[in-house]
C-alpha cells in the first residue's frame, strides 16, 4: 500500500497542536498554582505552617498542594477541550483533508487526484496558521501579573489575617497544659493542708502591674492556738474612791472634739426632756 505525502503534512501539523497544548496545559497549570497559592498568602495560611512546621517538610505543604491542585485542574481543562487538527485547517481544506485522510486505505485515481490536491493546501499551511497564539499570551501575562502580585504580597507583607505571634508552637501548648494540671493539684493540695506551716523568704507579686513586696515570717498566719498554761497568784488592791468634780455643762462641751460637739449637745438635751 502506497503512503500519501499529504500524510506527512497532517503529521506535521498535529505534532505542533500537541506541543502547543502542552504548553497550554503546564501555563494553566501555574497560573492555577499561583493563584491558590496567593490566596494563601492572603489567608497567612503560609505563615501558619512555616510556623508549626519549621524544620520539617511541613512547610513546604501550602506549595505542594496548590501543585497538585493547579495540575489536576490543567489536567480537566485539556480534556474537556478536545483538539481536532481539520477543525483548525479553515472550512475550505478541512473537508477535502478529512475526506482524503479517511481515504488514506483506497488506491484510485480519484485518491490520488484528492490526496495532490491536499498536499498542496496543506504545504502551504504553517503551524502559526493554526494555533491560537492569544491563548499563549494571555496565560503568559497571567503568570506575569499573580507573581508580581504573590512577591509584593511577600515582600510588602499586606493583607494578612493571621499573623504568628497568635499562635504558639505546640510543645509550649502541651507544656502550658500539663504546667496548669500541676499547678491546680499543687492548689488542691495547699487548700486541704491544715498543719498551718508557712515559711518563705520574702518575695515579690504583681498585681495590675503594682509592685507589692509581700513579707512572710515563720509562724505568721497560723492564727491563735490555745495553749495550757500555768496557774498564777494574781493580788488585786482596792483603790481609794475618787472625788467627783462638777463641771458645767458649758465648759464640758467646749472640750469635745469640734466636730462631735453638736451631736453630744442634742444627745443630752433630748435626754434632759425625757
Amino acid at each position: 500500500m502506497n503512503s500519501y505525502e499529504f500524510l506527512e503534512d497532517i503529521k506535521r501539523l498535529a505534532a505542533a497542536c500537541k506541543r502547543f497544548e502542552r504548553r497550554m496545559w503546564l501555563l494553566n497549570a501555574m497560573v492555577t498554582a499561583m493563584a491558590l497559592y496567593v490566596v494563601f498568602l492572603l489567608f497567612g495560611l503560609v505563615k501558619v505552617f512555616r510556623f508549626y512546621g519549621e524544620g520539617t517538610l511541613l512547610v513546604y505543604a501550602p506549595a505542594a498542594v496548590c501543585l497538585i491542585l493547579g495540575m489536576a485542574l490543567a489536567t480537566l481543562i485539556r480534556r474537556h477541550r478536545s483538539v481536532d487538527i481539520f477543525m483548525l485547517l479553515g472550512p475550505a481544506v478541512s473537508e477535502m483533508a478529512r475526506a482524503a485522510y479517511d481515504n488514506r486505505s483506497q488506491q484510485s485515481v480519484v485518491m490520488e487526484r484528492l490526496a495532490e490536491e491536499v498536499r498542496g493546501a496543506l504545504s502551504r499551511i504553517s503551524p502559526g496558521d493554526i494555533l491560537d497564539r492569544r491563548r499563549l499570551y494571555l496565560r503568559l501575562g497571567s503568570v506575569v501579573i499573580i507573581a508580581g502580585l504573590a512577591a509584593f504580597i511577600i515582600m510588602g507583607d499586606i493583607g494578612e489575617i493571621f499573623e504568628p505571634p497568635d499562635f504558639q508552637p505546640i510543645s509550649d501548648l502541651v507544656r502550658g497544659v500539663g504546667s496548669d494540671e500541676v499547678d491546680s493539684g499543687v492548689n488542691g493540695r495547699s487548700s486541704i493542708n491544715l498543719s498551718g506551716e508557712i515559711y518563705g523568704k520574702p518575695s515579690l507579686a504583681v498585681l495590675e502591674e503594682a509592685n507589692l513586696e509581700l513579707m512572710l515570717y515563720p509562724g505568721g498566719g497560723t492564727g491563735s492556738l490555745a495553749r495550757p498554761a500555768e496557774e498564777m497568784d494574781r493580788l488585786f488592791q482596792t483603790a481609794p474612791p475618787g472625788q467627783g468634780v462638777a463641771v458645767s455643762s458649758e465648759l464640758y462641751i467646749e472640750s469635745l472634739p469640734p466636730q462631735h460637739r453638736e451631736m453630744i449637745k442634742r444627745y443630752f438635751e433630748n435626754l434632759a426632756k425625757d
